[in-house]
Formats: C-alpha cells, sequence, structure tokens
C-alpha cells in the first residue's frame, strides 16, 4: 500500500470517528484540562517484515495503535484496541518532563518522535502530514508558555 493510499485511510478514519475520540479524551481529562491537539498514530516493528505473506501478518499484529492527545498540562498517550476508538490503556506524561517533540515528513504521512528528558523516546508512525505539523505547533506554544 503506498502512501497516498494509507494518507486517504487515514483521513477518512479520522473524518469517521472525530466525535468518538474527542468524547474518549475527554473522558480522561481531569479537572481544569482541555484537549488542545491531538493526532492518531502507530508504533510498528521494521517495514523490510512487510515483503514476506506471513512476516506482513505478524508484522500487523505487532502493530499497535496509539491517540496522542496535548492538554494544557501532559501528553495523553492512549492506546486503543486496533483501529477503533476502543480504550485498551491509558498513560500520561506531564508537559515539563517531554524535551521535544520532533516530526519526519514522508509523501503524505508523517511520524513524531517524543522524546523525554530522562533520555528515552517513542516513535509514532502513519500520521497524516498536517496533523502531525499542527500537533508539533501546539505542543511548542504550550511549552512555550509555561
Amino acid at each position: 500500500m503506498g502512501d497516498k493510499e494509507k494518507a486517504g485511510i487515514l483521513q477518512r478514519w479520522i473524518e469517521k470517528h472525530q466525535a468518538r475520540v474527542l468524547a474518549m479524551l475527554e473522558a480522561q481529562l481531569e479537572e481544569g484540562e482541555s484537549v488542545e491537539d491531538w493526532v492518531r498514530g502507530q508504533t510498528a516493528p521494521w517495514e523490510l517484515l512487510d515483503w514476506l505473506p506471513v512476516l506482513d501478518l505478524i508484522h500487523k499484529a505487532m502493530r499497535k495503535h496509539y491517540v496522542l492527545a496535548l492538554t494544557n498540562d501532559r501528553l495523553l498517550v492512549v492506546r486503543t484496541r486496533g483501529t477503533s476508538v476502543k480504550v485498551k490503556d491509558v498513560g500520561s506524561i506531564p508537559l515539563a518532563s517531554v524535551a521535544s517533540i520532533e516530526e519526519q515528513q514522508w509523501p503524505f504521512t508523517a511520524k513524531l518522535t517524543v522524546r523525554l528528558r530522562d533520555g528515552s523516546s517513542t516513535s509514532y508512525k502513519e500520521i497524516l502530514r498536517d496533523a502531525a505539523t499542527s500537533f508539533v505547533g501546539t505542543f511548542e506554544a504550550l511549552t512555550s508558555q509555561a
């Protein structure tokens, strides 16, 4: 599947599930918090595994789908069940602990890397380019206010 097809699938998923994602995120908020921006991404092993059908199935099974949301105080990391909006696990990172969010762009999608002050990092890929750029901009605006 090409990047253009992935971008189309991602756009349709966001259009279809936007209200449900916002409702799910609002259920995770604490008093006085608001969702500033969110993106949907996934973690997966190296793409080289996609060239054989059996390895492709293993690769798909190892993918983990996430919704990343920026609030005024923290970064919410919500793991979802596959491509649905059902919550599997929720984690949060205070914005003070996030050193940077870096964007790497491809023709139609992007990858975000969240780097923490303790040196660890996690990458989330297959995010729409415009959404990734907006997310990084929102993060920079929130951290410059603090």
